[in-house]
């Protein structure tokens, strides 16, 4: 029966014989593993933290405390001897045991917009570390 169901439809048939479609990247800008020191400004609190991997439309950030703001936040990250002061939002977060069994948090960020000189450096720092 299953045969017959595949004769009637060749697009479902070429489908199954080739495997299913490939899930296209949902990044838009492509990532580096960088380890850069980064702190947080949500209100009054400074959180520090370093990065896993960056792009220039977001970052993924391992700290001991993560950001509690629902509005977005102030992140500084430092790299080369340049500060780069960015406006970013939590858009996952997760916590991880190391082994010394020290909790540490890892988060997702977005940046919501990146000035030009700001993309054109992180964008050099990214090619750089590819």
């Amino acid at each position: 029966m299953l045969v017959r169901q595949l004769l009637r439809k060749p697009m479902e048939r070429l489908t199954v014989l080739r495997g299913a479609p490939a899930v296209p990247e949902a990044r838009k800008h492509p990532r580096a593993k960088i380890k850069l020191p980064v702190v947080m400004m949500v209100g009054e609190s400074l959180i520090d933290g370093w990065t896993q991997n960056l792009s220039c439309g977001g970052a993924f950030i391992r700290c001991h405390q993560a950001p509690d703001s629902e509005n977005g936040f102030r992140i500084v990250i430092t790299a080369k001897e340049r500060l780069i002061l960015l406006n970013a939002r939590v858009v996952w977060s997760a916590v991880s045991s190391e082994e010394s069994g020290e909790q540490i948090r890892g988060i997702g960020v977005s940046f919501s917009t990146v000035c030009g000189h700001d993309r054109i450096f992180l964008n050099n720092l990214i090619v750089d570390h590819a």
